[in-house]
């Protein structure tokens, strides 16, 4: 695929989850996380979402030109509609600049995808060292047949390069780059911080769930960041941006009980003053821990955990492989409410 200006400038856009009436305020973790190699390698990379510009179409228009390629990320939802429009428009001004996709529905929903005109290349799955090697491609003018884990058109015929291998150890890749973003217009108020960030510390989940996309893009498989890692992610937003708040975007947060009970315990040792919430578990895995590892998720900070009960009928839940029981999620609910932490 030709580049006609060999530019070191990344455009990625986020497209609106809601409807164009609502906004959604938070940090654009999908388009950070692929920024992590490129932003350490010296590109310029333009970060595009509706809560960062007064008018995001009319700014991701502007900076494409002279750009290596425009990224997008999307859910299957309203991003796709967003994310289209945009296309659409960049199509139109910019008719030789590569237009790459990514994200969950890409992944999930690839022929599909590529069958779109505005839709040139995708990233399929974990995207960090994929889109890197991407960039270097469309940069160098080198041909994408060796770049693992993409798929693209090449003379109207779809081609998709073997999957990557699942990179398992995140603690060798740079931490997300905020810095790329206004981070003050990111930061949203929940019912445990008024100045709340988003984050995420782990990749996948090792369950069956047979309605969830995870078993399609992580195999099954989960990892994640030391405990270390993410309390020094977290004490570095306290004291760049003075959050009071981190909403965990994991899919799966609870998965290594070790590292839950250091990460609590960094927190506490090191007495970052932060709550915590948003993170998202399994009943019967929280369940299964004990009282005084609830003890200390509470004095750390934790103030709201997530769940998927899916259904009030045990009929349904075998039937979507859930492997969990109605009664688990109504003792789960007790425990919480016994330690003062929300359940959703």
């Amino acid at each position: 695929m030709r580049v006609v200006n060999k530019t070191k400038k990344i455009v990625l856009y986020n497209p609106n989850p809601l409807s164009k009436y609502r906004l959604s305020v938070q940090a654009p973790l999908a388009l950070l996380a692929i920024s992590k190699i490129l932003d350490k390698e010296g590109y310029d990379i333009r970060i595009i979402s509706h809560c960062l510009y007064e008018d995001p179409v009319r700014e991701a228009l502007k900076q494409c030109e002279n750009a290596l390629c425009l990224g997008i990320t999307c859910m299957t939802g309203y991003q796709i509609t967003d994310g289209l429009n945009v296309a659409k428009l960049v199509r139109q001004k910019y008719p030789e600049l590569p237009i790459v996709w990514g994200g969950w529905h890409p992944s999930m929903e690839t022929k599909q995808t590529l069958e779109s005109p505005y839709v040139d290349i995708i990233v399929r799955g974990q995207g960090e060292r994929a889109f890197a090697e991407l960039i270097h491609c469309l940069e160098e003018g080198r041909p994408l047949n060796e770049t693992l884990g993409i798929s693209y058109k090449e003379n109207n015929e779809i081609i998709n390069n073997p999957d990557r291998p699942l990179e398992d150890n995140l603690n060798g890749l740079p931490s997300l780059p905020y810095h790329l973003i206004d981070v003050k217009k990111c930061l949203y108020s929940t019912e445990y911080g008024s100045r709340t960030i988003n984050y995420v510390s782990s990749y996948g989940c090792p369950f069956r769930c047979s309605f969830c996309e995870e078993q399609v893009v992580s195999k099954r498989r989960w990892w994640g960041l030391n405990a270390k890692k993410v309390a020094d992610d977290v004490e570095w937003l306290i004291k760049n941006y003075g959050i009071d708040a981190v909403a965990f975007h994991d899919s799966n947060f609870f998965v290594d009980k070790e590292r839950v009970k250091q990460f609590c315990e960094e927190l506490i040792n090191r007495n970052l003053k932060i709550n915590w919430g948003n993170a998202n578990g399994r009943s019967r895995q929280l369940l299964s821990f004990k009282d005084d590892l609830w003890k200390l998720m509470r004095e750390s900070g934790l103030r709201l955990i997530l769940t998927g009960a899916e259904s009030g009928f045990q009929e349904t839940l075998d039937f979507i492989n859930k492997d969990l029981t109605v009664k688990e999620t109504i003792d789960l609910a007790k425990k919480c409410h016994e330690y003062g932490i929300k359940v959703i």
